[in-house]
C-alpha cells in the first residue's frame, strides 16, 4: 500500500527482494484463514484457539501478529550472524544477490534468511495501518458496521514495539500489549470463504474488511474520508522505518566485536557487500 519506500539507502536488488516478501508477491506465503492458528503454532504462538471471527481483546493480540513479528525480529538477529566472519569481514557468499532468494522458510543464505524474517514480520506490521482503524476516520453520516468509528491516531502503534520486545521474556511483553491496545480498535471481519476459511454467516453484524475497513489503495471506500489513505500510508511508512531503525540498533548492540554489527548492516544495504563494506 505504500507509495515510497522509507528504506531507500537499500540498493536495488535488495530492495527488491525485500519488497516481495512483505507485499505477499506470487502467493509466497497464502493462507486461508483455518489455517490461521496452526501458522501461529508454526511461529511460536502455544495452544491457539482456532479464529472463527470473533472480535475479542485477546484475538487483537493475534491478528496483529504480534507474537510472530516478535519471533521474526530475533530470528532475523540471529540470521545476521551469518552475514560476517568473526573478525568482522563480510562473506561474499552469504550476502550476494546475483539470484533470487526462494521464499520457503528453509536455510539459504543469511542475507536471504534476515530479509525473509523481516519482510514477513514487516508484511503484517504494515498490514495493520492500511486494514484497522487505528489511523482513520469515519466518513460523514451515521456511524455504524459501513462506517465505525476511527481512532484517528497520528503515532506510531505502541504495541508494535519490536525492538523492545525482543529483548524481554514472552509473558512480559504480552502483559504490556494488552494494556496498550485501546478501546475502539477494530480490524475487520473477512466473508470470503474460499480465501480464510470463515464462514460468510460468521462476519454478520461485525465490521467487514472491504466494505468498511480496507485502505490498501486510494480507491478503496475507506481511503477516500479525511484523506483515510494518506494517513494510513504514512502511518506504515513511519512504522518500518521505526521497525528498521530498532533492528540496525540491535545489531550493533548484539554484536559490538570488530565492528561486526556495523559490517552486517553495509551487508544488508548494499547489492554487492563484498565490494562495499570495507
Amino acid at each position: 500500500m505504500t507509495p515510497h519506500c522509507p528504506l531507500g539507502i537499500l540498493d536495488a536488488n535488495t530492495l527488491e527482494e525485500l519488497a516481495r516478501v512483505i507485499r505477499g508477491d506470487e502467493h509466497l506465503y497464502y493462507r486461508k484463514g483455518y489455517e490461521i492458528a496452526r501458522f501461529l503454532e508454526h511461529a511460536g504462538w502455544q495452544r491457539v484457539p482456532e479464529y472463527h471471527g470473533e472480535y475479542r481483546r485477546e484475538w487483537a493480540l493475534a491478528r496483529l501478529c504480534i507474537r510472530t513479528s516478535v519471533t521474526r525480529f530475533r530470528n532475523a538477529v540471529e540470521a545476521a550472524d551469518g552475514l560476517v566472519d568473526a573478525d568482522g569481514k563480510v562473506r561474499a557468499d552469504q550476502s550476494d544477490l546475483s539470484s533470487h532468494c526462494t521464499w520457503d522458510e528453509k536455510p539459504q543464505r543469511a542475507k536471504c534468511e534476515v530479509l525473509e524474517q523481516l519482510g514477513r514480520g514487516w508484511h503484517q506490521i504494515e498490514d495493520f495501518y492500511s486494514h484497522s482503524n487505528w489511523t482513520d476516520r469515519a466518513a460523514p453520516g451515521p456511524i455504524g458496521l459501513e462506517n465505525p468509528p476511527g481512532l484517528g491516531r497520528t503515532e506510531v502503534a505502541p504495541f508494535l514495539d519490536m525492538g523492545r520486545y525482543s529483548g524481554m521474556k514472552d509473558a512480559d511483553w504480552t502483559r504490556d500489549a494488552r494494556t496498550l491496545i485501546p478501546v475502539g480498535l477494530t480490524t475487520g471481519c473477512y466473508t470470503d470463504v474460499d480465501s480464510t476459511g470463515v464462514k460468510p454467516a460468521d462476519c454478520d453484524g461485525r465490521v467487514s474488511h472491504n466494505r468498511a475497513l480496507n485502505k490498501d489503495t486510494a480507491a478503496s471506500a475507506r481511503s477516500k474520508p479525511d484523506d483515510n489513505f494518506r494517513h494510513a500510508t504514512a502511518g506504515a511508512t513511519a512504522e518500518i522505518t521505526r521497525q528498521w531503525n530498532d533492528f540496525k540498533a540491535d545489531l550493533l548492540k548484539t554484536y559490538p566485536d570488530h565492528g561486526r554489527g556495523a559490517q552486517m548492516i553495509c551487508a544488508l544495504v548494499h547489492d554487492d557487500p563484498a565490494g562495499a563494506c570495507p
